[in-house]
């Protein structure tokens, strides 16, 4: 008499959001963590310079309000004089 659905819906989180990282000046080669909240599911972390990290790449804490991040070998920070 009542036909039966099943709808799959996926329940999204709100909008991620950074508040803080690390340190801003990391040389390559070393970690930082990015701290925020809603940070699940990031795709990728684009570094200065469009370099970019894919998702496997760094880690999103259980609780997703940190990731943790190798800067990329191809980052170079250099001092610049005005």
């Amino acid at each position: 008499e009542y036909d039966n659905f099943v709808y799959s819906i996926p329940v999204l989180g709100g909008t991620p959001t950074v508040s803080g990282v690390s340190h801003t000046l990391a040389k390559a080669g070393e970690l930082i963590h990015i701290y925020g909240t809603n940070l699940r599911g990031i795709d990728k972390i684009t570094f200065p310079g469009d370099i970019v990290v894919e998702a496997g790449m760094f880690t999103e804490s259980s609780d997703y309000t940190m990731i943790t991040v190798t800067v990329p070998e191809e980052i170079c920070f250099r001092a610049r004089y005005v």
